[in-house]
């Protein structure tokens, strides 16, 4: 075969590649026009009211509908305003409130997750975590699973899921003045363990 066939045929080859490579990317490259992202919004705020229960609840037993809160604070909806049937008294975010102040909540066995969970659910409601009630911060639950003989585990370091959440629960959290409310060195050591693992 002449070398300028050879050439040309790879040349070709490599041409096509790139075509079938650009073709099956453009898809995912592709965005949604404003008015989509407006009706996408509209649309799952509308589904996650749904899921409020008649008393204005959101949370559950185990992986719960209470992670709505994320959401409907991205889509620009307030959880107190996320009422069943119009009645304020239900609003989700003084129910959730109320919900994680009881003595009773998480359980009588709770992990550190537990309080990650509700930290990253409170601060999108509108709740400060570390003063969700006379009686509990959710920033202190979750900094008294500091493992000291493991330093930078955030609960036993076999539940590395409550070290990564921790990161996530603490990094955030400052005072009402906007002071960092876990001291740098903390968090710095979380890193550590996070990048170790």
């Amino acid at each position: 075969m002449p070398r300028s066939l050879s050439h040309r045929r790879t040349a070709l080859t490599a041409a096509a590649a790139l075509g079938t490579f650009v073709l099956t990317t453009l898809p995912a490259s592709a965005t949604s026009t404003p008015a989509q992202i407006a009706t996408s919004k509209t649309n799952g705020t509308a589904y996650l009211k749904s899921l409020q229960a008649a008393d204005g609840s959101y949370a559950g037993s185990g992986l719960s509908n209470e992670w709505a809160f994320s959401a409907l604070a991205s889509a620009g909806t307030a959880a107190v305003d996320v009422t069943p049937g119009g009645d304020t008294s239900k609003n989700a975010r003084t129910v959730y409130r109320n919900l994680l102040s009881t003595s009773g909540w998480p359980s009588s066995s709770p992990v550190v997750t537990d309080y990650e969970r509700a930290t990253l659910n409170a601060y999108a409601a509108g709740i400060d975590p570390a003063r969700v009630s006379a009686s509990r911060n959710l920033i202190a639950d979750i900094y008294g699973y500091w493992q000291t003989s493991e330093p930078g585990y955030i609960g036993p370091s076999a539940n590395f899921n409550g070290t990564v959440f921790a990161a996530l629960a603490l990094n955030g959290a400052k005072t009402q003045a906007g002071q960092a409310r876990i001291p740098q060195a903390l968090r710095d050591a979380v890193v550590t363990r996070l990048r170790a693992n």
